[in-house]
């Protein structure tokens, strides 16, 4: 479990730090979200990762962070985030997949 625990860690961090690199890559903080202070952020990504219940709000997370990401008008830095993101859903996926074969 603890394995688990942190590959979920592990995740959220990877997740907050998209966020945070688009609106840096688009000169702006407005709009981001998650833009709390970041180990309070990575916490509830955190339980978002862990909840059955939350995982549709971590998918409409992630796409209002996509949404963003293919505004960037650098074509190179756009596919770059977006290699990242598409990595991110995969496992967000995964993740939520094995949450459930825990639970039954």
């Amino acid at each position: 479990m603890e394995f688990y625990d942190e590959k979920i860690k592990a995740l959220a961090i990877e997740i907050y730090e998209l966020d945070a690199e688009v609106y840096k890559k688009l000169g702006s903080s407005l709009g981001r979200v998650f833009g709390g202070e970041k180990d309070i952020c990575i916490r509830n990504i955190m339980e978002d990762l862990h909840s059955r219940q939350n995982s549709s709000r971590i998918r409409s997370e992630l796409a209002l962070i996509s949404n963003m990401a293919r505004t960037i008008p650098d074509h190179d830095t756009r596919h770059d985030i977006m290699v990242r993101y598409n990595n991110i859903v995969e496992a967000v996926s995964y993740t939520h997949l094995r949450a459930h074969e825990t639970v039954l």
